[in-house]
């Protein structure tokens, strides 16, 4: 095994830290975040029961207005969420793209090849996806009200679909 680490290495040198790579990370967590968001926005918005939506006020509450709004209009709704996750998740592989890069050198082409595309692509991906469902499913089951009623989210949405419609 000692020896497998010392042939590989002779493959691969680590860079040192610099200030653009802190940020690409900084960046990378708040764009997953983002991600989250509109994933537990998505499953708010298409999951309240008939009786959260017949509780809606439109007339005394802006965000009930919002909300009933985009129920009116779902399949605008579902394309702007999806679009604007699918986007912020081609932005965190971009910056772990980087990340990555920066902070290693690879001698051989093939082996950057291969690592980027196991590493990044399948696994890290992988973790981004099943850290959204995480974090989906605690906001989904323990707040789908707050979260389906939340100002923010409703404005997020507004402001989203007039970008890409």
């Amino acid at each position: 095994m000692d020896s497998f680490l010392v042939v590989f290495s002779s493959y691969i040198s680590i860079n040192p830290i610099d200030i653009s790579v802190i940020l690409a990370i900084l960046l990378a967590v708040f764009l997953l975040s983002l991600s989250a968001f509109a994933s537990a926005s998505e499953i708010a918005f298409f999951s309240l029961s008939p009786t959260d939506i017949e509780s809606l006020d439109p007339d005394k509450n802006t965000s009930d207005k919002l909300i009933q709004q985009f129920r009116d209009d779902s399949e605008r709704t579902l394309a702007t969420i999806l679009i604007t996750n699918n986007l912020v998740n081609v932005a965190i592989i971009m910056l772990c793209n980087y990340i990555f890069s920066s902070l290693f050198t690879f001698k051989e082409e093939w082996l950057q090849f291969l690592c980027v595309t196991i590493l990044l692509t399948f696994c890290f991906y992988s973790l981004v996806r099943l850290f959204q469902r995480f974090i989906v499913e605690e906001i989904h089951w323990h707040s789908v009200e707050v979260v389906s009623k939340a100002l923010f989210s409703s404005v997020s949405c507004f402001g989203l679909s007039k970008l890409y419609c």
